[in-house]
């Protein structure tokens, strides 16, 4: 089968790391993959098998012009700036050129990461008078806290848009039952739950741990992702611990978070190691806390799981519950709440045999997000839409 897959970029983010595991997996099942990228400059740096095509919408084959591009991309700036310049150009023009890269590919199915693509891979397909099966993929929750609700844009991808594609997947059972109290029954037999895949191998035993508490997201996104949260329950409790030290990873500006160290006397308690190999600290790590306000899914936590990290989530609406199933696999807090944060961080470094429970158990819990697994739901939505027979 030929699998088009269209997505921002193979550059940084989550849903284009998925995006790049799903085209190995697809590969290694025998399909035939490409993977078309919105953007036209950003460096590839999610690495796919080689029988991968990897499309950008303008390619051109004239030398100079092919060499001027690829001088473009070295330059960040300068790139930026063509890729604003792409962004703005008038849209039967991109139109055409997609439906160009569409009618040469001769796609089976296109499966799109992030709704926001749809109208334009559809105004594409109806360029060329084709009808290919859309499968779009939703990386976001279908719902969220009042203080931060959904855009009307996103309210209008998820529940007047997606009226419209063939099949539609999400991340959680809790995002399905949000659609199944707004949509038709017709509507959810083209709705599924697919999680994100593992992007490590889980470790077959856990390797020398340091006393270290590891959290992980852009630190711009620091008041969703909790991280004042995190600092404040470490706050009350570092004085306990001397020998154990929090790290925070991720890029992005981390001037407001070391004023909140500051503030709570914990400069010295906390590194901020930036934008780094996260596997290796997570292999590290005794502790992983997700402390996010809120949060679609956490590959994060699963990552950090599968690398023998004890793990603590705060929980959305189930979400992060339905990775964490039990306290025999981590600990769960209530979102918003420094004080239970504080509380099951203690829990997890005072009794130590409990921590070493927790790690073994993280792995094993993680391998159910193996790629091979999340592959065998693929093969049961392509089933569904006709494409495959069972």
């Amino acid at each position: 089968m030929n699998i088009l897959i269209y997505v921002r970029s193979l550059d940084n983010g989550g849903a284009e790391r998925v995006a790049s595991l799903w085209a190995k997996g697809f590969n290694k099942q025998g399909h035939n993959v490409s993977i078309v990228l919105d953007t036209l400059f950003t460096p590839i740096k999610y690495n796919v098998p080689q029988q991968i095509t990897v499309i950008r919408q303008f390619q051109p084959s004239a030398k100079i012009l092919a060499r001027l591009i690829d001088f473009v991309k070295l330059n960040k700036t300068t790139s930026r700036f063509f890729e604003r310049i792409w962004n703005n150009l008038p849209r039967f023009f991109r139109s055409k050129r997609l439906a160009n890269v569409i009618q040469a590919r001769n796609p089976d199915t296109i499966v799109i990461v992030m709704p926001e693509f749809y109208q334009r891979v559809k105004r594409a397909l109806n360029k060329i008078k084709r009808h290919t099966p859309i499968i779009v993929t939703d990386h976001n929750p279908f719902e969220r806290p009042d203080y931060a609700p959904l855009s009307p844009q996103g309210e209008k991808e998820k529940f007047i848009d997606s009226r419209d594609y063939d099949f539609l997947t999400v991340l959680t059972e809790a995002d399905k039952l949000v659609l199944e109290k707004k949509m038709d029954a017709n509507f959810m037999k083209k709705v599924s739950v697919l999680p994100n895949p593992l992007t490590y191998e889980p470790l077959k035993s856990i390797p020398p741990k340091e006393k270290i508490i590891l959290a992980a997201g852009r630190l711009d996104d620091s008041l969703y992702k909790g991280f004042d949260l995190l600092l404040m329950a470490w706050a009350k409790i570092h004085k306990s611990y001397p020998d154990w030290k929090l790290k925070i990873a991720g890029g992005g500006n981390k001037q407001p978070l070391l004023k909140a160290c500051q503030k709570l006397g914990i400069t010295d308690r906390v590194d901020f190691l930036g934008f780094i190999d996260i596997q290796k600290q997570f292999e590290k790590a005794e502790i992983f806390v997700l402390s996010s306000r809120y949060e679609g899914f956490g590959m994060v936590l699963t990552e950090a799981m599968s690398q023998g990290c004890a793990s603590i989530a705060c929980d959305y609406k189930g979400r992060q519950r339905e990775i964490i199933e039990n306290d025999a696999q981590g600990l769960i807090c209530p979102p918003d709440d420094d004080n239970a944060i504080a509380g099951a961080i203690c829990k997890v470094i005072t009794d130590e045999q409990y921590r070493h429970d927790l790690q073994k158990n993280a792995i094993e819990r993680a391998k159910y997000y193996e790629l091979p697994n999340i592959m065998q739901r693929w093969n049961e939505i392509f089933e569904k839409l006709g494409l495959v027979k069972k």
